[in-house]
């Protein structure tokens, strides 16, 4: 499904679908979780930062040793409207930001890809900024004015 979120349209899928591998190879993935249960089911981190999502924050955690995930993953929850609804599905989402702002940008290619395509028209909110919270001091890897 190619969708909306804050400030670009992302491709994604289920996080127990075959196509999370298909969709790696498009660029640095996130994870935008059924609820902040999912969340704290499988990482560690300090709790008041679940507070501050949903936001235009993507975070980094560590993995709990009791997750069943494989790998660490960036963790967010747009604010868009259309995060609610897929929410609402129960489903984890894994998603590649497409850097686009405006679904006619994406390439065919692209397109070809996904199942459902939603065109919310031009989105102006703000990318996210990147915030690695696995040391002890979080750290800004990147900022959302950048």
């Amino acid at each position: 499904i190619i969708f909306p979120s804050d400030g670009v349209y992302m491709i994604g899928c289920s996080m127990d679908s075959d196509s999370v591998e298909k969709l790696k190879g498009l660029g640095q993935g996130i994870v935008i979780p059924a609820s902040k249960q999912w969340i704290t089911k499988n990482f560690k981190f300090k709790k008041n930062y679940l507070q501050k999502i949903p936001g235009p924050f993507v975070y980094i955690f560590d993995l709990k040793g009791t997750s069943k995930l494989k790998e660490n993953f960036r963790i967010a929850i747009p604010i868009h409207d259309i995060t609610k609804k897929i929410q609402r599905l129960g489903k984890t989402i894994f998603a590649v930001p497409l850097n686009v702002r405006n679904v006619r940008s994406i390439s065919k290619k692209i397109k070809d890809f996904a199942d459902i395509t939603i065109d919310d028209g031009f989105l102006e909110g703000e990318s996210f900024a990147v915030i690695d919270l696995r040391e002890k001091i979080a750290k800004i890897v990147r900022n959302n004015n950048i």
